[in-house]
């Protein structure tokens, strides 16, 4: 679907990754109705290697560009790159953002998460709904940023 940086030897490399950016642009605005500028902001981040915060009311395609963004990043053998999504709701728990504990190492007296498929494992990830529940995850959200970014 999305082809990020595949080089063509017949430009040089600027038009390149010019003509391949506003090609990734226009295939990520399609089916999106007064998103651009969305849209670009989020690739925006990407491209910077920053978080982006996205709100709005319902229904609005954040979810959808979020997914369509990571879908341009995808790897290009299996066209998946790991994405992690998460509604936040007044019964949210560490657990369903960073994993389950293990508790077959609990009992050994280890503390160990099963983390695949959950955020710490993403490259891309989606918390809907998250200033229900921004004050109760903020300190593991911010923890978990910062052992990334470092």
């Amino acid at each position: 679907m999305f082809l990020l940086f595949e080089r063509e030897e017949s430009m040089p490399l600027n038009n390149q990754y010019k003509t391949k950016v506003k090609n990734l642009i226009t295939e990520l605005e399609k089916d999106l109705y007064e998103r651009e500028e969305c849209v670009r902001l989020v690739l925006l981040a990407c491209f910077a290697g920053k978080a982006i915060f996205l709100y709005g009311p319902p229904g609005t395609a954040k979810s959808m560009i979020a997914r369509k963004v990571s879908l341009a990043f995808a790897s290009k053998d299996d066209k998946t790159t790991p994405f992690f999504s998460a509604l936040m709701h007044r019964f949210s728990t560490p657990e369903d953002i960073f994993g389950p504990i293990d508790i077959g190492a609990l009992k050994e007296n280890k503390l160990i998460r099963n983390i695949e498929g959950y955020l710490p494992t993403a490259h891309f990830a989606f918390l809907d709904e998250i200033l229900e529940k921004l004050a109760r995850h903020l300190k593991h959200l911010t923890h978990h940023h910062q052992r990334k970014v470092v």
